[in-house]
């Protein structure tokens, strides 16, 4: 079962969110939790150059966080081989109080399953004159299964799977009378004789230590094997059909699961089934364990805490199926619900790494070196090095303490950071567009904002055709009302905004009043905040759409 907290940042990750996901796990692990942050995508140049220059892995891929059959407590199987005995099979059951059973081949991978009525029906073969599973049973099952010792084996065991109990009658014109037959004797020696010259396959003696030198001479003569049984008569007759090897009793056709399927499909296909237990196998087909019915309702939901983001749209497929424990963002409110409770720390400023700083003088715990690193260009790179209106005093403060404590220079890394980040002539249109886009749902309308840094306009103009080309497919494929993409400015004097979609006019209408045309492109002075800026316009402008 996955009891793990995944810490998730948002889709498309930037430095923000995939350090806010490393370094809030490093505290909370810190103070005793079991975490493990995760990213929602590629990263991109500028976050993967942080990463590399202190020296820090990048998050664990995780594409969804939906229920899987891991996340069931279910049963540990009960594991039989294919030459095991019924009555060995039936033991381990009742000592295990399971009804059900794994049958494995040598190997460890699963190869049938066996419940309590498969082992019924064959108990109660013989009694339907059904000899087909005694009939291909190995001389040594029958010896375990009447508690046996083999006194002398034949050179070919070969039986018809009859049963007979012998009597010292003889009957001379009865010849076919044991033939090839399992024949049960009493321990007296005139009876022995007999079912060996009627030509049994075996004779099992009950109350029998051991059997006369006459009756092992006649045995041999007759190629008779000899089973010398301590048990009296009646349990040896009970016993014997717990001979059959389980692997012939099983049910080889099997609804199986793997360990990763996901619970919503695993539902519809128990719904059309008929099964009562259902195998858990791994990607190698090794059994793990056994689930039945009511085990779904034993779900227990995977646990998140969503740093950077409170939005479903931007955050893991599945989020509506977990279990938020917490939340640490610097963005408005968005529609992330819960049933209980949760930790939720939502502060006004330039990045989240701002609070999660905080968190750890909070907490009293030391931040290494490398995490100081990383939290510092993560508030130099949400902040545009201090330049957007969402910077505020804390983010400064917090950042001199961490970069004295990863002991590097504000103004070197900041121009490091910028530098990688506002170059496009490295990235592709696709690494453009998705260097840090995200979706929201403002009004009934389904919107995607990018932003990237740039030089100058040259650097646009370069790009531009590719963009709106690769903005327009990207716009119909996820089915977007309106899709806008920020080129800003790093010296924070403004951005660039390009816009397609069917309702895209809605968003050009909406900064009208804000832009002026330069190098006929759309450009908005001082607008270089998605969050604190663009988000609040278009939020008031289609409002003011709808209330019309």
């Amino acid at each position: 079962m996955d009891s793990t907290t995944y810490i998730s940042g948002h889709k498309n990750p930037d430095t923000d969110t995939i350090s806010a996901a490393l370094a809030y796990a490093y505290l909370k692990r810190a103070l005793g939790y079991d975490v493990t942050p995760i990213r929602l995508g590629n990263i991109n140049a500028e976050t993967r150059y942080v990463l590399e220059r202190f020296n820090l892995k990048e998050p664990l891929l995780k594409y969804d966080i939906k229920a899987t059959v891991f996340d069931i407590d279910f049963d540990d199987p009960i594991i039989a081989y294919e030459d095991e005995t019924l009555k060995d099979v039936w033991h381990k059951m009742l000592v295990n109080n399971k009804n059900a059973t794994a049958i494995v081949s040598e190997d460890g991978k699963l190869v049938g399953v066996v419940g309590i009525s498969d082992i019924t029906n064959a108990l109660l073969s013989l009694s339907t004159g059904d000899y087909q599973y005694l009939k291909v049973t190995p001389l040594a099952n029958i010896v375990t299964a009447v508690n046996g010792v083999l006194a002398y084996e034949g050179d070919c065991f070969n039986t018809n799977g009859k049963v007979k109990i012998a009597t010292s009658a003889f009957d001379e014109d009865n010849e076919e009378e044991y033939h090839d037959c399992i024949v049960l004797s009493s321990a007296r020696k005139e009876s022995q004789l007999k079912a060996i010259t009627k030509k049994a396959a075996v004779v099992i003696a009950a109350n029998t230590k051991e059997f006369d030198t006459e009756v092992i001479k006649e045995a041999k003569a007759y190629n008779c094997s000899l089973i010398a049984g301590v048990d009296d008569l009646i349990t040896i007759t009970q016993s014997i059909t717990q001979a059959i090897p389980i692997g012939l009793v099983m049910t080889r056709e099997m609804v199986t699961f793997n360990i990763y399927d996901y619970i919503e499909d695993v539902k519809e296909i128990i719904a059309q089934s008929r099964y009562r237990q259902y195998p858990i196998v791994d990607n190698n087909y090794r059994i793990v364990g056994m689930m039945s019915r009511y085990h779904l309702f034993n779900l227990t939901k995977k646990k998140v805490i969503l740093v950077d983001h409170n939005e479903i749209s931007q955050s893991i497929e599945g989020i509506e199926e977990a279990e938020v424990v917490e939340i640490i963002d610097h963005h408005r409110l968005g529609d992330i619900t819960t049933d209980l409770p949760v930790y939720f720390r939502n502060e006004i400023c330039g990045s989240s790494s701002t609070i999660i700083s905080k968190l750890f003088e909070e907490y009293k715990v030391e931040i290494p070196p490398d995490h100081a690193g990383l939290m510092l260009s993560a508030i130099i790179s949400d902040t545009m090095n201090f330049n957007s209106p969402t910077c505020i005093d804390q983010d400064r403060i917090q950042a001199e303490k961490l970069a004295e404590i990863a002991q590097v220079d504000i103004n070197e890394l900041g121009n490091s950071i910028l530098a990688i980040s506002a170059s496009l002539k490295t990235k592709t249109t696709a690494e453009i567009i998705h260097n840090d886009i995200k979706e929201f749902n403002i009004n009934s309308y389904k919107i995607a904002i990018g932003q990237v840094n740039i030089m100058s306009v040259e650097d646009l103009k370069t790009v531009r055709e590719e963009v709106v080309e690769y903005m327009e497919s990207h716009c119909l494929t996820n089915r977007l009302d309106i899709m806008a993409m920020l080129f800003s400015l790093i010296d924070g004097s403004g951005s660039y905004l390009l816009a397609v979609g069917k309702d895209s006019q809605h968003l050009n209408e909406a900064f009208k009043k804000y832009s002026k045309t330069e190098n006929k492109l759309t450009f908005l002075p001082g607008i270089i905040s998605r969050k604190q800026q663009v988000i609040p316009i278009v939020s008031q402008h289609l409002q003011t759409i709808k209330n019309h």
